[in-house]
Parts: C-alpha cells; structure tokens; sequence
C-alpha cells in the first residue's frame, strides 16, 4: 500500500502532477485556514464585541477593496505567466510581471486615498475608534493587493504552495504573532491597533513573497529585455477584475451587509462562522491553485482528453474534501465556536448553511477557472455578476428578517445558482463534464 500510494506522487503524468501540487497547495491553504482562525479567535478575546465588530468590518473592505486594486492581474497572470513559459516567450513573460506589478500599486495608493477622503467627510457620524480603524486600514491596501501579483506569478510557474502561503497562511500567522506581541508590551484594545498589526504582517510577507517571485521566474527571463502589451493584458485582465470583483463580493457581502443593516457587533459574532467555512472550500481552492495553470496549458495544445481528465480529477478531490468538512462541521462546529465567546455559538447554523452552499461549489467543479482559463472570460465574469447581485438582493431582504441566519441563507443560494449557471456556460461552450459525476474510474486509471 505505501508503494502503490508513492507512485500516485511521483512521476509526471496528469494525475501526479495534480496530486503533488494539490498536496502542496493544500497544505498551504489548511495552514492559512487554521492560522486565520487562530489569528481570530485572539483578536477576539483581546477585543470587545465592539472594538472586535470594528476590525472585522474594515479587514472586510480591506480585502474587498485590494481586489479591485489588482484590476484581475491576479488572475490574468497566471494564464500569461503558465502560456508565455510554454512558448518560451521570455520578453513578453517579463514585461507583464513589470507592468503589473506598476499598475497594481499605482491603483492601490489611489484607492486607499479615496478610501481615507471617504472616511473623512463621514468622520462626524461615525464613532472616533471605527474612523481610525479605517484609516490604518487604508494603509493596508497597497501590500495586500501586491501579494494578489506574487501569487499569479508563481502559480503561473506551477509553485502552487508559495504562490497560496503569503496570502492565505503567512499574513494570517504574522497578524497572530505580533498580535500577541503587541498585547504583551503595548497592549492591544482596540480596532486600530488590530489593525496596525495586519498592516506590519502585510509588509513583511509582501517582501518574503517578492524574494519567492524573483527566485522563481529564471535568470536567462530576468536579464531579457521586457516587451510591454499594455493595452492587450488589460483587455483581458479587466473582465477578470470583473470576474474577481463579484466574486470577492459573493465571499463578503454577508459581512459587509450586516455590518450595514445589523451593526458591527452582528458582523463580528458572524465572520468567525463564516471563516472556519473557508474550510469547507480547502479542496477546492487547493486543487484550483495548481489546475489554473495546468488548464491553461492543456488549453494552448488543445488537448481536450487531457483537459476533461484533469477537470474530473479535480472534482474528485474537492468534493471528497468538503465533504469531509460538512461531517466535522456537524459534529464539532458548535463547540468550535464557542471558543471565540459563548455569544459566538449563535452562528452555528449559520455555519452549516454555508458549507452546504461549499458543497454545490465542490460538486460542480472548477467551472469559473476553466472559463477564464480558456478566453472566455467575459462569459464568467457575467455569471458570476449575477450572482453577486442575487447575493445583495437576498442579504438586503433577509438580514433584516433573520440577521446572520438570513445572511448565509443569502450566500449559500448565490453560491449554488451561480456554479451551476457556469456549469451550463461550460457544457455550451466546451462539451466538458467539470463535475463530479462522470467517469472517475477512467480517469483514475489514465496514467
């Protein structure tokens, strides 16, 4: 059994690729997850319901608002980094590492100055603590954003672990360790240090990341002069910004939305609940980080066998794995979340509705990716833009009648009406069966 389970790793056939990268990613993500809860559950007992309800509010627009930044660069890379490797076309390979990484950070300084006049003309109805939450919270946008580059980049070079650990794991560990060094000397009481201490973590996995990128990307690309295609990478960057921006919206309009119609202190007794969720979705982001580039690739050769055993391969894996998430959310969810509070224990079912909408996710497959991966990502970024005013709409209609429970009732329904929308795009359009239910044995056995 242990020689049998070995030769499912080693090798460089579809299925060891996928596995190797999957575990690696994987590994990454659980760590991110885990750290994240972690980082949470500190933040919480060091903080009031108040001062905690502050910081989730604005980490939640942080997030949101460094999304757009990238302006669907994070997305864009990858597909250009895995073509342009596959051509071996240096110049252009090193031009849109440059370029994007300019515009990233120009749009990111411009937005978190537009978020600091915001704050200032609303200053007078705000209270003095949520006002200095956000400014410091402005300053976090430029690194956060930054990290979306390394993380195309590298997985664009299939280092699917490194790409993933600055964003989803290290910035988590880092808001843990110097939140506890904080709370140790200076003390931490309130929103905005919180917040300065995500700003430090930031930076510093910001420059780790960038050491990561320029050791991954060769020296012979390095040393070649860059070819800027400007106008075309933003042609299709755009509609992945777009893409990016509804979907970062379907993960945080609940948040955002009962911070708005139910009070601060209603988001933060909900943002533990729906980050231990995230959970539920490991398998999927796990395989998606080491798919992206590989669809890309079977794409450019037009390898439609291989491209229909990966998409299954993948559907495999996801679904096993958050469905192993539901289980354990059922039996321990409960007592997990009363370790941040006894008043967290109410977001339980909360909980459970929004894994269930994880596992219509999972059991759909990577329909989003393989979309955007295959030049139509114009025709995903529509779908997911329906989804993400099916999700306004429900929260708007539900948080008022049913609070956190309205909002993952709202989340759950989008998640599942947009995957399967873009499960029929793909069928219409490729021919393809993303989904887990198709023929696994085939594929299992296709190496």
């Amino acid at each position: 059994m242990p020689r049998r389970a070995l030769r499912h790793f080693s090798g460089h056939g579809l299925l060891q690729v996928l596995l190797r990268g999957a575990t690696g990613s994987a590994g990454a993500f659980a760590a991110g997850a885990v750290l994240a809860l972690l980082a949470q559950l500190v933040l919480a007992r060091l903080l009031d319901v108040a001062h905690y309800g502050h910081y989730v509010y604005a980490f939640t627009w942080t997030i949101i608002i460094a999304e757009l930044a990238r302006l669907g660069f994070q997305n864009s890379l990858v597909r250009f980094t895995a073509g342009y490797r596959t051509e071996g076309a240096a110049a252009p390979l090193r031009g849109i590492v440059r370029r994007a990484t300019q515009i990233v950070l120009a749009a990111s300084v411009a937005l978190a100055c537009v978020v600091i006049a915001v704050i200032a003309v609303l200053a007078p109805g705000l209270p003095p603590a949520l006002v200095w939450t956000f400014v410091v919270a402005a300053l976090t946008i430029p690194p956060v954003a930054l990290l979306g580059v390394t993380q195309g980049v590298l997985q664009g070079y299939r280092q699917a672990a490194r790409a993933v650990l600055p964003y989803r794991a290290l910035l988590h560990g880092g808001i843990l360790v110097f939140a506890l060094l904080a709370a140790a000397t200076v003390g931490l009481d309130s929103g905005a240090a919180a917040m300065g201490v995500t700003l430090i973590a930031a930076v510093a996995v910001l420059a780790l990341a960038m050491v990561w990128v320029r050791g991954a990307v060769p020296a012979d690309v390095r040393a070649t002069p860059p070819v800027f295609h400007t106008g075309y990478w933003l042609r299709i960057s755009l509609p992945m910004l777009l893409m990016a921006g509804m979907h970062i919206l379907m993960k945080h309009t609940d948040t955002v939305m009962l911070g708005l119609l139910a009070g601060t202190d209603e988001a933060g007794l909900y943002f533990p609940a729906a980050r231990m969720a995230v959970l539920a979705s490991l398998g999927l982001m796990s395989a998606n980080a080491i798919v992206a580039p590989m669809i890309a690739e079977l794409h450019t050769r037009d390898d439609r066998a291989g491209l229909q055993r990966l998409l299954t391969l993948a559907a495999l894996g996801t679904s096993a794995v958050t469905l192993a998430a539901v289980i354990v959310f059922a039996l321990a969810g409960h007592w997990a979340l009363g370790l941040f509070g006894e008043a967290f224990r109410a977001a339980w079912p909360a909980l459970m509705i929004l894994v269930a909408g994880q596992m219509v996710n999972a059991v759909c497959g990577p329909v989003g990716l393989l979309l955007t991966m295959t030049g139509h990502q114009d025709r995903a970024a529509l779908v997911l833009g329906g989804g993400a005013l099916l999700n306004i709409a429900l929260n708007a209609a539900l948080i008022p009648l049913f609070g956190l429970i309205g909002a993952a009732i709202a989340t759950a329904t989008a998640t599942a009406v947009w995957n399967l929308w873009m499960l029929l795009e793909v069928r219409r359009r490729h021919g393809l069966n993303p989904t887990v239910f198709t023929h696994w044995r085939r594929a299992l056995a296709g190496d």
